[in-house]
């Protein structure tokens, strides 16, 4: 399910389907307010925060499979 972007990256499934979610968002949202509330979700359930790059390659690879 991972690709090249996910190499290292530390994400519980449960953010990244947060991230995909906020991401579909219209209009679309800067990636520094997905990025901001990912880390405040993470941060509240106790898991590992993300950095922006591994947001941003979630959003990227979101893309690449809708369309």
């Amino acid at each position: 399910m991972r690709g090249e972007c996910w190499s290292g990256a530390r994400l519980t499934e449960e953010l990244q389907h947060l991230v995909e979610g906020l991401a579909l968002r219209r209009p679309a949202p800067r990636m520094t307010w997905v990025h901001r509330r990912a880390v405040e979700v993470a941060k509240d359930h106790g898991w590992p925060v993300s950095s922006c790059s591994t947001v941003y390659a979630v959003v990227r690879a979101e893309h690449r499979k809708s369309g």
